[in-house]
């Protein structure tokens, strides 16, 4: 007996999670109902959108289904159309059910102009699904359905509302059902809870009871996830993980204990208010990113947007993460285009997040989502709106389209400046000083960045010189600018003694930008293998370098690359496929990133670590590294020894004018710490970078004659 084949698909952007949750929820459910297991053919399909319709068509074409389902939501409802248009005129007795936010709130408009679709779900798919295949399978009535609308005989009919399932422990997870496919550097969404107590008038996830998973489930599927991969990213769906505090605390403990000393990320949405210290406390991991959203700090706006801000608590809990969870990082959200805001207002709320100095910022523009305040009732707040998805605000009273492009233009500027670790910290250095002389500090100093580049006698569109830093390429010209501005600014504003500071971080990224391009080369890769083959015939090699910096091959067999992660260097780690990855502050579980019980390392070659990293940092390094590597192992450092750390924070006390008074460290520091663990210096070269700096390469073991070593080398 043929079975009834069903296709699931999912549509996702490029850029953003690797699967939709919803088709592997309701896929979950029919393989652990009894009635469908036997009689269903499943197909669950996610594609990337950028594939384009007439691939995922040729896909969904080749599962010759009786059934397809779509999850929809503003970003991919236009081309589900495309999709379900051709397939109706292809296969003439398929039929086509949607499901997901935007298909549920406009569920009788589409059933009314969209003619290729059958049926709309509205609530809890894994309620409605299970019940309307058995209806279909059974040629019964689904007039019964509650929480299905559809088209039966020609005529459109519309079921009472499906009820709300509390306990959502009962239905399957579609992790421990094997139905996403785990992959290494992946960007996974889980959900814990459903529901949001708020009222926002932009959202349509508001106003909806909170309903919670059990955190057993919540770990269990944690846990299934770190066995199969590596070096992944999980946004936590909820709209706010720490309503419920107590939990919050047991589930990120579970988190910590589970994830300790692996390169996985985790993302939550808040409303930093809400944490207190012990919460920061156990989010204090490089794993944990927080995304506060803020939205405005414009009053008119937020009452607009049902919205609440206590700036003074926002503040005080932003220093208390900073001092309770410093290894944590910070996504502050802003909404350009709300009604009732201005851009005086955008810019003042922009000006208070730059002067908060978040790790990153999500700076959208305004949407009139269908089911929402704004979207029933456009008008009452005076929106201007586009009619399709995605619904972008064009204008309000208050804030015209010109203000809307203005807003649009800095959103661009900041949010690429803020993707670089150290152009940000940089800038922000610069705006900080002039926090007490110019309430628009930040932004004066933005914009000005922008304004002196254009101006420069090189120019290259800024999200190239951004890239350049992190990808060393030839526009090493981008530290000319930030130089050049960065002089003229602290001069015009009397504040040149703080200048060496500047240029010294600045002269720091030069050399190791100079350095890293001499280590990438091929050739120069090249001369380890020749030196180590003869010298120790180790079979595994390990090559430290930062993340962001190279994405090259290892240039040896059985060299294994390993990246350090820092939200100094790059603020969003991406996670490159040449390499393993672990976070600046938990070098001291090196062991736990890195099995060695079976074949311990023989060399290990640092790519400008040490110079860069905290001093005591690099002793719990080079320790971690002792416990790994073989008895009688070699240590290759190249590094630039810039003097001070550039990853330490930059408020120093200047000093008279062409010195400074931070604390500094030179080679031999490093070298006697070094000794100290009982490395000991067998060789030394150098190559000149610039007039005054220059690339050292020293050869360190455990045991064995001096000059045998500096011979070789």
């Amino acid at each position: 007996m043929r079975k009834f084949k069903v296709v699931l698909v999912g549509l996702w952007e490029e850029n953003d999670f690797s699967h939709l949750l919803a088709p592997a929820l309701l896929g979950a459910c029919v393989k652990k109902c009894g009635d469908l297991s036997d009689r269903v053919e499943l197909d669950i399909q996610q594609h990337l959108m950028g594939k384009g319709t007439k691939i995922i068509l040729e896909s969904i074409r080749e599962s010759k289904p009786d059934l397809v389902g779509f999850s929809c939501y503003v970003w991919n409802i236009e081309m589900v159309r495309q999709i379900c248009l051709r397939l109706k005129s292809e296969i003439k007795t398929i039929r086509i059910i949607l499901g997901g936010p935007e298909a549920s709130e406009r569920a009788e408009e589409i059933l009314k102009f969209w003619r290729e679709i059958d049926y709309v779900a509205l609530g809890d798919g894994e309620i409605i699904f299970p019940k309307f295949l058995l209806h279909i399978i059974n040629n019964l009535s689904l007039k019964g359905i509650c929480g299905l609308t559809g088209r039966e005989e020609g005529r459109i009919f519309e079921n009472y509302p499906s009820q709300t399932v509390e306990d959502l422990d009962i239905f399957p997870s579609p992790f421990l059902e094997g139905l996403i496919p785990l992959k290494s550097r992946i960007s996974l969404v889980l959900e814990t809870s459903r529901g949001c107590p708020s009222h926002c008038a932009f959202c349509w996830q508001g106003n909806h009871k909170l309903r919670w998973y059990s955190l057993g489930r919540v770990l269990k599927e944690i846990e299934y996830i770190l066995r199969r991969i590596r070096d992944f990213t999980i946004f936590f769906a909820d709209a706010d993980i720490f309503l419920n505090r107590p939990r919050a605390l047991n589930l990120l403990k579970g988190l910590e204990l589970l994830s300790r000393g692996r390169s996985c990320r985790w993302v939550f949405q808040t409303y930093l208010p809400r944490l207190d210290s012990n919460l920061f406390k156990v989010v204090n991991s490089p794993r944990v990113l927080l995304e506060a959203g803020v939205q405005s700090i414009n009053a008119p706006a937020l009452a607009a947007s049902v919205r609440f801000f206590d700036k003074q608590r926002m503040e005080q809990n932003i220093r208390l993460m900073r001092l309770k969870a410093p290894k944590a990082s910070l996504q502050l959200h802003f909404i350009y285009g709300l009604p009732e805001d201005t851009l005086s207002g955008f810019r003042s709320s922009l000006e208070w997040g730059l002067s908060m100095r978040p790790n990153s910022f999500f700076l959208p523009r305004a949407v009139v989502l269908p089911g929402t305040a704004f979207g029933k009732n456009p008008a009452r707040f005076n929106i201007v709106h586009e009619a399709s998805p995605p619904y972008q605000v064009q204008a309000t009273r208050c804030f015209p389209a010109p203000d809307m492009e203005k807003a649009e233009r800095i959103v661009s500027w900041v949010e690429q400046v803020k993707t670089n670790g150290f152009l940000s910290r940089a800038l922000d250095f610069l705006a900080h000083l002039q926090g007490n002389k110019n309430t628009d500090a930040y932004l004066t100093v933005y914009e000005g960045f922008i304004l002196f580049r254009r101006s420069f006698k090189r120019k290259q569109p800024l999200v190239k010189y951004v890239a350049a830093i992190e990808a060393k390429q030839k526009f090493l010209e981008v530290l000319d600018v930030i130089e050049a501005y960065s002089k003229s600014i602290l001069e015009n504003n009397n504040n040149g003694c703080y200048w060496p500071i500047l240029r010294h971080f600045i002269n720091s990224e030069r050399e190791k930008i100079i350095a890293g391009n001499i280590m990438d080369r091929w050739d120069f890769r090249s001369l380890f293998p020749k030196a180590l083959e003869s010298l120790f015939h180790a079979k595994k090699i390990l090559y430290f370098e930062w993340e962001g910096v190279s994405t090259t091959s290892p240039a040896l067999k059985g060299m294994q690359a390993i990246h350090l992660v820092s939200p100094f260097r790059t603020t969003e780690p991406w996670f490159c496929n040449c390499a393993k990855h672990i976070f600046m502050e938990e070098l001291e579980y090196l062991s736990a990133r890195i099995d060695a019980r079976r074949d311990r390392p023989g060399v290990a070659i640092m790519s400008n670590i040490l110079g860069f990293l905290p001093l005591e940092r690099s002793q719990r390094f080079l320790e971690s590294l002792r416990l790994i590597l073989s008895p009688e192992a070699a240590l290759i450092v190249c590094d630039t020894f810039p003097g001070t750390s550039p990853l330490l924070d930059w408020s120093f006390v200047p000093g008279r004018p062409g010195e400074t008074a931070f604390p500094r460290r030179n080679q031999r520091d490093i070298l006697r710490m070094m000794e100290n663990l009982e490395w000991a210096i067998r060789a030394r070269m150098g190559f000149r970078l610039t007039e005054k700096s220059s690339l050292a390469i020293i050869l360190l073991t455990t045991k064995g004659p001096r000059k045998k070593y500096a011979r070789q080398l």
